[in-house]
């Protein structure tokens, strides 16, 4: 069971308002954000990279990358900034998989022994992440969750149930060993 919940919703509606916007160098605004003054301060932008955020009741926020090598630590940085719900819009010449996966890797945030957690939702423009890339961040907000649970919550059994509980190919065969096997099988150094 996962802890931190990675369900993204998505939408094949531009938004108004509430967006995240991640461009690489040669993406060009949507027409929606193409108004002079806004324009030219965001090309600007794009030669030498960051971030820009429109100070107005329509809540955009848009990261400008201007090198591949900085993807997933500009992404990381720009997700945990954002304190409110967003849709995510990437540009076309950025790999869309990669930057989906950067952003929601940034957004991690474990909370479930907090009283008031803050649980933003994003939403992603476009279509559904591959298979892949969604295992793939999937895995890695479980393993982040065994990190930061307590030890009392980890003991062998429960890693056990958590490991069960998984979806698994019907290639895959889960074997838990109790101390009797493990001594009958030699692993001395484990007991």
């Amino acid at each position: 069971m996962l802890y931190t919940s990675f369900n993204p919703t998505y939408t094949t509606t531009f938004p108004e308002k509430d967006i995240a916007l991640i461009l690489g160098p040669t993406d060009s605004l949507p027409d929606s954000l193409q108004t002079s003054a806004r324009a030219i301060e965001i090309q600007k932008l794009q030669e030498k990279g960051g971030i820009y955020q429109l100070e107005t009741s329509e809540n955009i926020h848009i990261l400008c990358l201007w090198k591949k090598e900085v993807i997933y630590e500009k992404i990381g940085e720009f997700a945990r900034g954002l304190e409110k719900s967003v849709t995510l819009v990437v540009g076309d010449s950025l790999d869309r998989d990669q930057v989906i996966e950067a952003f929601w890797l940034g957004k991690y945030r474990f909370e479930r022994f907090l009283s008031h957690p803050k649980n933003i939702q994003h939403t992603i423009y476009g279509s559904p992440l591959e298979e892949t890339s969604h295992k793939k961040v999937q895995a890695i907000y479980l393993a982040r969750d065994l990190i930061n649970l307590p030890p009392n919550e980890k003991y062998p059994a429960r890693l056990a149930e958590i490991v069960h509980a998984l979806t698994w190919s019907e290639r895959t065969k889960i074997r838990i060993l109790d101390k009797s096997i493990m001594e009958k099988e030699g692993m001395g150094m484990i007991l």
